[in-house]
């Protein structure tokens, strides 16, 4: 989650800091999965050159002494390498760029402590454990921290957030102290809430807007955009009830919502797309699970798995399927879904219209 919130700002503007980039890419990743407020601090310069490789820990070597060599020569102590092991909770191993494929826990779009639930109950078809995961279980310093992390998930929390900021500020100095919500919404970001109301939960920094953070009740699906840094924040919180309704299966409901913001009805099935990415989440929406199997990926998978029918823990929901029954929003789901280069060319201009309404 963390490089897809940076690869587009660097790609976009290449003047922009990597550094920064990633550091508020990484907290903002923790905070709007589920897990602790972190104090970011802007300001950290770029090295003139790439680090060399092989300074962090390889995931192949399962010997305690490995991580100390590794940590311990960054400043940091045995109790926050169990703790940022922990971060494994959030997102998945890709073969092509580590060599290992796979989640280390069954939500990994969701930051908890379920990695040191996981660990502790042994190996599981599907789920990753790595050598290096496996040394916190074989020390006897590293162990009792494990079931402490596993048993009290707001004491992970409290700690981890300490140990993120003490990781990203390794080797600067820095006397500014700021949340990263109250950086982005200094007037009552914590009282936003995602639910049925306005779909931007952290607006304009340094370039970059999750946008689209929901289009419609039942999803929670994140993008990011690079716009201009001239950007208004209104003054007040936009009213409910001005997304479409996941539960409303007409097509028209979705043509009023979607027209009265100027967007097309090609727009409607290209925005729809977004689904792909994430999942719903009971106690937000009233709707659980991932529309597609793989929810880190962003593809044409959303389309695919509408045309298949229902499928035992997908979503499906009623205005997904107003897709499927229209004349003009069918043709589409079948182009898109034959198609993934067409709709990612339609996506990105879809997307940036839609973050940029008004």
């Amino acid at each position: 989650m963390e490089i897809s919130l940076c690869c587009d700002l660097r790609r976009e503007n290449k003047n922009r800091r990597a550094v920064r980039d990633h550091k508020l890419a990484g907290v903002v990743s923790v905070e709007v999965t589920g897990g602790p407020e972190i104090l970011f601090h802007p300001g950290r310069p770029d090295k003139s050159e790439v680090p060399p490789n092989g300074r962090l820990p390889d995931g192949r070597r399962g010997e305690p002494s490995h991580l100390r060599d590794v940590f311990h020569r960054m400043g940091l102590s045995d109790k926050e390498i169990v703790i940022l092991s922990g971060a494994h909770t959030l997102g998945r191993a890709h073969r092509e760029r580590t060599g290992f494929e796979g989640p280390w826990t069954n939500d990994p779009l969701i930051f908890d402590n379920n990695y040191f639930k996981e660990l502790l109950s042994g190996e599981k078809e599907g789920l990753l454990q790595l050598p290096s995961d496996k040394a916190l279980l074989i020390d006897p310093i590293f162990h009792p921290l494990v079931e402490k992390y596993a048993a009290d998930e707001d004491a992970f929390f409290a700690d981890y957030a300490d140990a993120h900021l003490n990781l990203s500020e390794l080797g600067w100095q820095t006397k500014q102290k700021s949340l990263v919500c109250q950086l982005f919404m200094p007037k009552g970001c914590e009282d936003l809430e995602l639910v049925e109301g306005a779909y931007l939960f952290l607006l304009e920094l340094f370039g970059v807007s999750l946008a689209a953070m929901e289009f419609f009740v039942g999803s929670v699906s994140v993008g990011v955009l690079i716009v201009g840094l001239e950007v208004e924040d209104k003054s007040e919180v936009p009213p409910n009830g001005r997304l479409p309704d996941g539960r409303r299966g007409e097509p028209s409901h979705l043509r009023d919502v979607f027209h009265r913001m100027g967007l097309s009805d090609k727009e409607i099935v290209i925005l729809s797309g977004a689904h792909t990415l994430g999942r719903a989440h009971r106690e937000r929406t009233g709707f659980e699970g991932p529309w597609t199997n793989d929810p880190l990926i962003f593809d044409n998978n959303y389309f695919k798995e509408l045309l298949s029918g229902e499928k035992e823990g997908l979503l499906q929901l009623p205005s997904d399927k107003a897709l499927l029954i229209d004349p003009i929003f069918h043709p589409l789901v079948e182009k898109y879904a034959a198609d993934e280069d067409a709709f990612f060319a339609d996506y990105a201009d879809a997307h940036l219209n839609l973050s940029e309404l008004g």
